[in-house]
């Protein structure tokens, strides 16, 4: 049964999303950017919340394949088939040394996964793969939270585990860069225990509206 606020909730951050990529542009004198604060977090708190406790098995994992990293691979597959185009038809570059060194660099910055990073264990390389690294993001999160919540009934535990996992992330990213936007994963998987703990103690429906205000502020305040 799919939840109407929760549908309309995604539908504004997907609008966020939108608008904080529309570089340049102001409104009202303020610059779109501000949305960076919220809408990916947003994302990862609500994966949280429809989130279930489930065994942690193969099939578990091949259906949040199926259902996230598919769809990652296809779209790289797309940039690069019009990469080529681009290419062949827009800048004249026919070559099989043109069309190598975009299959090359495509397949590089598909498999980085990064959004925007571009250095990767102190190699500066150019490269990073766009908004879609959230869709490996968000399935190493998953799959990460899942794995905790499958080794102790303990919500101290639990969110011990997540808060070392996310530490960790944000460290070793500043250093290194693993495959498939890891660390990315790692401090998202934060948000979704977050999540999970909202729907699971109901936080939503017992907090007041100035509380939410409040929420944002800080958290703008703490990204800008």
């Amino acid at each position: 049964m799919r939840i109407k606020w929760i549908d309309a909730t995604k539908g504004l951050a997907i609008l966020c999303v939108i608008l904080g990529h529309m570089g340049g542009i102001n409104i009202a004198g303020i610059s779109p950017h501000f949305v960076y604060a919220f809408h990916l977090p947003a994302f990862f708190i609500l994966s949280g919340y429809t989130l279930k406790r489930k065994e942690l098995d193969i099939d578990y994992i091949n259906r949040k394949f199926d259902r996230l990293m598919n769809p990652y691979f296809l779209t790289c597959f797309a940039i690069m088939i019009m990469d080529i185009f681009n290419s062949l038809f827009i800048y004249d570059k026919r070559t099989i040394m043109d069309i190598t060194g975009i299959v090359s660099k495509n397949i590089v910055r598909s498999f980085w996964g990064s959004g925007a990073i571009t250095e990767f264990a102190g190699i500066e390389t150019g490269l990073r793969i766009g908004a879609i690294w959230f869709l490996p993001a968000i399935f190493f999160a998953q799959i990460i939270v899942q794995w905790i919540l499958n080794q102790s009934n303990s919500a101290r535990m639990h969110w011990g585990m997540t808060g070392c996992i996310a530490l960790v992330g944000y460290i070793s990213s500043q250093f290194i860069w693993l495959p498939f936007s890891m660390q990315s994963a790692m401090t998202a998987s934060l948000f979704i225990m977050a999540g999970y703990y909202s729907k699971k103690y109901d936080v939503i429906h017992k907090l007041k509206w100035k509380y939410y205000i409040l929420a944002i502020l800080v958290h703008c305040i703490i990204d800008f």
